[in-house]
């Protein structure tokens, strides 16, 4: 059986879809958390809850983390559901095509600073 290192604690983690969020949830769920995920992309979400189910107590919603009315939201259904979070990964976050910044119109540029930076 796996180490139980984080039995008794919540973890939330955004962007937990794919990636370095979905690897964080399966190795926070295999050290027995339990896990509060979001991501934008619901079917990859669906997935990745689906695939923990077994092993974690669960609760994914997905959200928009550059809406502060739903981060709230997200942040109160899981405390409401598992009493606190005790940990929070907040790997959201998205990119382009890499090419130089004089390239990047100022509404991509924005985009990337919301999600990135202040969500």
């Amino acid at each position: 059986m796996a180490e139980a290192r984080f039995a008794n604690n919540v973890v939330m983690i955004t962007g937990a879809a794919g990636g370095f969020g979905a690897a964080a949830a399966r190795r926070f769920a295999a050290q027995g958390a339990t896990l509060l995920l979001s991501d934008l992309d619901k079917p990859g979400l669906d997935r990745i809850s689906s695939e923990l189910n077994d092993h974690a107590k669960i609760v994914s919603e997905p959200i928009d983390i550059t809406s502060e009315k739903e981060v709230i939201s997200h942040i109160e259904h899981g405390i409401s559901n598992f009493g606190k979070i005790d940990v929070a990964i907040n790997n959201a976050g998205i990119g382009q095509a890499l090419n130089a910044l004089t390239d990047t119109s100022e509404a991509d540029f924005d985009r990337i600073m919301k999600v990135n930076a202040k969500g």
